[in-house]
């Protein structure tokens, strides 16, 4: 605590100083370290170029360590943090379901369908009945994921239980064996959107709460709020995010 007191008293210091320097500490998984942080960065940069941006790509219980102890000033997640302990700025996202082209069913499917073109043109398609894929092998994130928990009600909801073909620790890495026709995934729309289109896999919307989830930039509630902390926010607020 005392050293926390220490850097963020050094901190201070250099706010009121005229001339914004100091560092910002970002942390994320791979999906919002890759896409969603580095446009943010980059802008935050132009402006500040004085402020050394830094980003920690990990896991989300180690995230949630660095900043419960100071080394992170935030982190972007979409599993909840202890409300008591951390502030945060939420952002709707929503889970879709990306299957192979190759794959037959895409064609009893044909109705719900979008190619990635078509999704990141904003097209609209009906929620595809989850059922239709119950025989199909599932690339799956591995348990305690808030990616898994959301499949594994889906799922449920369907009356089917996904048969996983493999169990991963990335939605990226789930994505790309997609990509390749070893199996349907679930993934993020923030991660269909940010890649290059890939004519290798269909999109298909998910009508269900359980789809729909807050994607948050989150902080220590009790920690001094530092002018970059305060410029990244007020950042996030200009460009509506």
């Amino acid at each position: 605590q005392i050293m926390e007191i220490e850097g963020s008293f050094q901190q201070y210091i250099s706010d009121t100083e005229a001339c914004l320097s100091g560092t910002l500490a970002l942390g994320g998984t791979t999906v919002f370290s890759s896409y969603v942080l580095p446009p943010l960065i980059s802008a935050f940069s132009d402006r500040f170029p004085r402020v050394q941006v830094r980003i920690l790509e990990a896991h989300t219980a180690a995230l949630e360590r660095e900043l419960r102890e100071g080394e992170l000033d935030f982190v972007m997640e979409n599993c909840a943090f202890d409300p008591a302990v951390y502030d945060s700025i939420a952002y709707r996202a929503e889970l879709l379901l990306a299957v192979p082209a190759s794959f037959a069913i895409n064609e009893a499917a044909a109705a719900y369908r979008l190619t990635a073109e078509e999704l990141q043109a904003g097209r609209d398609a009906p929620g595809v009945p989850l059922a239709l894929f119950k025989d199909e092998p599932f690339l799956l994130l591995k348990e305690g994921n808030d990616t898994r928990q959301r499949a594994d009600r889906l799922c449920a909801k369907a009356g089917f239980r996904p048969g996983a073909r493999l169990l991963l620790d990335q939605q990226l890495t789930a994505y790309n064996l997609a990509c390749y026709g070893l199996g349907v995934t679930f993934v993020s729309d923030t991660l269909a959107c940010s890649v290059p289109p890939d004519e290798r896999l269909h999109f298909y919307l998910l009508d269900s709460p359980h789809a729909r989830r807050a994607v948050s930039l989150v902080y220590k509630r009790s920690r001094f709020i530092t002018r970059p902390m305060r410029e990244f926010l007020q950042l996030l607020s200009i460009d509506g995010e």
